[in-house]
């Protein structure tokens, strides 16, 4: 049973970083909830399912905002978008370390 556990928490957390690299992707960070309808197969929907219930299922990671009556848009939460910036930075870091162990393991 907690190997299931693990499986399910491991697609939840694909699925939250498949939406997160598209909406940064996004000009601004910020995307409106109905185009994310244009990304179903991409992130592996094939349900018919609510977009927004799906995102507020992870309040610590997306926020909605509306804009207008009939204008529903989602971003990250200023905590994700924190940690997002970090990490591109370690991966900026790391890359330099990356590219300087290849060649030597290449020489």
């Amino acid at each position: 049973m907690a190997f299931d556990n693990v499986i399910q928490r491991d697609k939840k957390l694909k699925l939250v970083l498949k939406i997160r690299s598209i909406l940064v992707s996004q000009p601004d960070r910020i995307m409106a909830l109905r185009h994310l309808g244009k990304f179903r197969k991409e992130l592996g929907l094939t349900k018919k399912r609510r977009f927004i219930a799906l995102l507020r299922r992870f309040p610590a990671v997306f926020e909605i905002v509306e804009e207008g009556v009939y204008s529903l848009k989602f971003r990250l939460t200023p905590e994700a978008e924190r940690l997002y910036m970090e990490e591109l930075k370690v991966r900026n870091e790391m890359e330099g370390e990356s590219v300087v162990k290849l060649r030597k393991l290449l020489m």
